[in-house]
């Protein structure tokens, strides 16, 4: 397929998803009443994705003073934590702070 046959089938692609009407479901047997999971979600990056238009974090400028974060889990599967120290984390050079599950719980 030569390139000017691929950006066709693209945009005619883009212009049945374009629309609004592509519906994607996520299935969950345990999603909370009134959650998102589990029901139909309007997809509306698709045609900008397809048509080479989408913007990417990397097209973006740095920001300055910027945090990352890291998650640490748990190497034991099924595993019940019963506490842990974050002083060692605090400690270390860089770091401006730690959430725990009790922070998001709040």
């Amino acid at each position: 397929m030569d390139r000017s046959a691929a950006v066709a089938a693209i945009h005619s692609l883009t212009e049945a998803v374009g629309d609004g009407e592509n519906v994607r479901t996520l299935r969950g047997n345990s999603a909370p009443a009134g959650s998102w999971i589990g029901r139909p979600i309007k997809r509306v990056e698709d045609a900008r994705l397809l048509t080479g238009r989408g913007t990417f974090i990397n097209d973006h400028p740095p920001v300055a003073n910027a945090c990352h974060a890291a998650i640490v889990r748990s190497p034991h599967a099924h595993a019940r934590i019963l506490g842990y120290d974050v002083s060692q984390a605090l400690a270390m050079p860089g770091v401006v702070g730690v959430i725990t599950g009790q922070d998001v719980a709040k």
